[in-house]
């Protein structure tokens, strides 16, 4: 097992491990072989980083959390995504609803439209006369 696959597989960043590895190079001579540039750990190697590791159950902890959170804001997105196009699905349904029930708006409401209209225009030509 290489100092990288190592880093990997306890989770633990590979600089850490190199370090590690590093201070206690003396210790662990005869059970590295180096193959290139790598240096490739035996079984006793690995058992020895192992405990020379600081036991961090909150990092642990931590790692398992954030998994956690992660998936929980896939899911939220996901959720997001549905409720939109669940509004834009109904905003569609009501334009069309509008669309075709617009002959049964009471005219009572047309024309306090028209009158809301009509002051809109006389605010704007009170502001620009030009362009009203």
């Amino acid at each position: 097992m290489t100092l990288k696959e190592y880093s990997s597989s306890r989770g633990i960043p590979y600089d850490t491990v190199r370090k590690q590895f590093q201070k206690y190079r003396p210790l662990l001579e005869k059970n590295i072989t180096k193959k290139g540039r790598a240096s490739d750990l035996n079984k006793e190697a690995v058992e020895f980083l192992d405990s020379k590791q600081k036991s961090k159950p909150m990092s642990v902890l931590h790692r398992e959390q954030m998994r956690l959170l992660k998936k929980n804001i896939e899911d939220l997105n996901e959720k997001v995504t549905r409720l939109e196009n669940m509004v834009l699905e109904l905003d569609i349904k009501l334009s069309k609803y509008i669309a075709k029930n617009e002959s049964m708006v009471p005219k009572k409401m047309k024309v306090e439209e028209k009158k809301q209209e009509k002051w809109f225009k006389k605010l704007l030509r009170a502001i620009n006369p030009n362009k009203a």
